[in-house]
């Protein structure tokens, strides 16, 4: 999600390019559906609230906005390939059928946007045919209209709030077999449910921060041991190892304190890097005193309390000077 909104807001803002033509038949305003990166998919709402459009116009000119940044652009077809370039590169994809699907300059960032005059003849072709005219119609007490409880459940919306927010926790790598060390981090944790019902979690440690995070994985919510459910990946990616179907199962019955979740798995690279891992997360502001001392995270008397003793926000890192200070003083020790 931060790829994607990293790489729209500067195209929004540097497009400065054109040219001029004839008519033609692929003009018109295309609306942003749906955003790609990193093996996850997302709807364009989730992400940008205001929208992004794009509009072709005659003569090879265009304009994308972005939330109301609005930026020229210059675009050819050749056949059904879609070419648009922009002063700081050039993105390609398809036209066809009045949809573009465009990968934003090599960036892995993938944006499907449809057009006013789409074709729609496939889904025209599934709708039931009307009744004769001639034929008369029957009466609602000969013909009962189905009712909303009929309707199946739709549970992949009926996500808890429980999972929504910051977490903050460890996570640490053992029985490595390559260059990974062996060791021990604080991690932290934004978990967020789409409006769609599908669950995205980002994950940093403390060499990392909220828009650098070394994990970003795609989830879908599952019935589960408790009320509270249970979480499936279906998308993403930790380090630089894809995260697919399955591969992360999230659920809070796994932990033996509550409010709590764990992900327990394996890492493997084609770089030849190989370990074991786990990753213990519990809400921020959440009082740990229920656990050993020696399973608490590693800055959390000196810098976690502290902070939410005071009520304040989980912060997007831990402040160099935080971790400097505490690692000097176990170097000296």
């Amino acid at each position: 999600m931060k790829k994607i909104l990293t790489v729209l807001l500067a195209l929004a803002l540097m497009f400065s390019l054109c040219a001029c033509g004839e008519e033609d038949p692929n003009a018109g305003l295309y609306t942003c559906t749906q955003l790609e990166a990193s093996g996850m998919t997302l709807a364009v709402e989730d992400v940008f609230p205001e929208g992004i459009t794009l509009e072709l116009k005659s003569g090879g000119r265009g304009t994308l906005n972005v939330e109301g940044d609005a930026g020229t652009v210059k675009w050819a077809l050749d056949g059904n390939k879609f070419i648009m370039e922009t002063a700081d590169g050039t993105s390609e994809g398809t036209l066809e059928n009045g949809v573009i699907t465009v990968e934003l300059i090599g960036s892995g960032v993938i944006m499907t946007l449809v057009g006013e005059n789409a074709k729609v003849s496939s889904l025209i072709q599934e709708l039931p045919s009307a009744p004769p005219a001639e034929e008369p119609a029957e009466t609602p007490a000969e013909t009962p209209a189905e009712t909303p409880a009929e309707a199946p459940a739709e549970t992949s919306s009926l996500v808890p709030d429980w999972w929504n927010g910051d977490w903050y926790g460890w996570w640490s790598a053992e029985n490595s077999q390559g260059q990974f060390p062996e060791s021990w981090w604080d991690a932290f944790a934004e978990i967020e449910v789409m409006t769609d019902g599908s669950v995205y979690m980002a994950l940093w440690d403390e060499d990392y921060e909220r828009n650098d995070p070394i994990a970003e994985v795609a989830f879908r919510f599952e019935e589960g041991a408790t009320d509270l459910g249970r979480l499936v990946s279906t998308s993403g990616y930790f380090y630089g190892m894809d995260i697919g179907e399955g591969d992360w199962v999230i659920d809070p019955d796994d932990v033996i304190v509550e409010k709590a979740i764990l992900i327990d798995s394996h890492y493997t690279d084609d770089t030849g890097e190989d370990f074991d891992f786990g990753v213990l997360l519990r809400p921020w502001g959440t009082d740990w005193s229920d656990m050993d001392e020696e399973d608490l995270p590693y800055f959390y008397s000196n810098w976690y309390l502290p902070l939410i003793e005071a009520g304040e926000p989980m912060p997007d890192k831990i402040p160099e000077d935080v971790i400097e200070a505490a690692y000097g003083e176990s170097d000296s020790n």
